[in-house]
């Protein structure tokens, strides 16, 4: 990065007395790497296998509103990358490179934890999430 772009980037929040988290939070830098996860996800497809027979509500059906029956040992796969490029999320230019579509909380309001997984979600969250998030900008920052 140019050292005068890294200046503009980081000068404002260089002598603020506030917790590094907060920093990294508001950090422009983030827009455009949520942009880089959600348009190459480090893990584009996954899989899991029911532990117990279970169902759910969507996903049946020759207009997917039924119901669907998993049972146990079966498993079930989903595309983070073909769910960050849904048009019905974010927009008809789902396929463009735009850091900017994150500002204003808009976006992921309406995408919610289940339209951008770049770390994925829940219990099996991915554990360096935090910290493959914070490198960069620390990198950037230093």
């Amino acid at each position: 990065m140019l050292p005068k772009r890294k200046y503009e980037i980081v000068a404002p929040f260089r002598y603020l007395p506030l917790p590094i988290t907060y920093v990294l939070r508001e950090f422009p830098l983030t827009y455009n790497a949520k942009q880089a996860l959600r348009l190459y996800p480090q893990l584009p497809i996954n899989v899991r296998f029911a532990t117990r027979m279970t169902m759910l509500p969507r996903g049946g059906g020759p207009d997917g509103t039924s119901p669907v029956l998993i049972r146990k040992g079966e498993g079930l796969g989903w595309s983070a990358y073909h769910l960050h490029r849904k048009e019905s999320i974010y927009g008809p230019d789902a396929e463009v490179y735009r850091p900017s579509r994150w500002e204003g909380g808009e976006l992921q309001r309406r995408a919610g934890i289940g339209g951008f997984l770049d770390f994925h979600a829940g219990p099996r969250v991915c554990l360096g999430s935090k910290c493959s998030s914070r490198c960069p900008k620390l990198e950037i920052a230093d």
